[in-house]
């Protein structure tokens, strides 16, 4: 009886495994596309974290803010990758 149950969990377990995966492959997929859009657009673009971070950056924002794009994104590295 255990056994059975023990079995009927791990299977529930890898199907939800398997979800999850899924699902985070299609949130990659989502994500590629909107920095694609993001860097495609002309106008600059930019967003900030409640820190004044910046956490997304497309090539023209360092044109509008008179900075080098390496020095507008320095902290998205630090601040994302942790």
């Amino acid at each position: 009886m255990a056994n059975k149950s023990l079995a009927d969990d791990t299977a529930a377990l890898h199907a939800r495994i398997a979800d999850l995966e899924q699902y985070n492959a299609t949130l990659k997929q989502d994500l590629q596309l909107l920095r694609t859009i993001i860097d495609t657009i002309s106008s600059p673009i930019y967003a900030k974290d409640r820190d004044f971070r910046f956490i997304v950056a497309n090539q023209q924002s360092p044109i509008c803010l008179a900075c080098s794009h390496r020095t507008c994104l320095a902290n998205r590295y630090r601040t994302v990758r942790r």
